[in-house]
């Protein structure tokens, strides 16, 4: 999220074999963004405690000067020359506020979101999240 990647790393990740699991609602979080979107979705929202909802609409905020688009464009980079993506959030265990924007089960439907404003297809997206998690592992 600090620079755009190159194709050398690219490369050495294709030649290394490696899925990649992008977390790029961590790296939006990282950047302020928060989870609001999810919280005003009442099919989300009724889910969600008032600790869980705190969390969610607050971010991490430490790296506001990342690019949202150069992660996007890193995902599709490696997509692009098929590199397994796997869906993953890195949410915290506990509702904690200052490390918001992310909890378990809620953010995995926004990384499908940013998987499919990446260039993945919703079908592609899903399989992310289903069909090679369980063939990698």
């Amino acid at each position: 999220m600090d620079q755009p990647h190159t194709d050398e790393i690219i490369d050495l990740i294709v030649a290394s074999g490696a899925f990649v699991v992008p977390c790029v609602v961590l790296n939006a979080s990282m950047m302020g963004v928060t989870g609001t979107s999810l919280t005003e979705d009442p099919r989300v929202s009724s889910r969600l405690n008032e600790a869980w909802t705190n969390t969610l609409n607050s971010s991490y905020n430490r790296y506001p000067q990342g690019k949202l688009e150069d992660v996007l464009a890193s995902v599709k980079a490696l997509h692009d020359v098929g590199v397994d993506l796997m869906v993953g959030t890195d949410a915290a265990p506990l509702p904690l506020p200052f490390l918001g924007g992310v909890v378990h089960g809620a953010s995995v439907h926004q990384e499908l979101q940013y998987l499919v404003r990446a260039g993945l297809t919703p079908i592609q997206a899903l399989c992310a999240a289903t069909l090679t998690p369980a063939r990698r592992f």
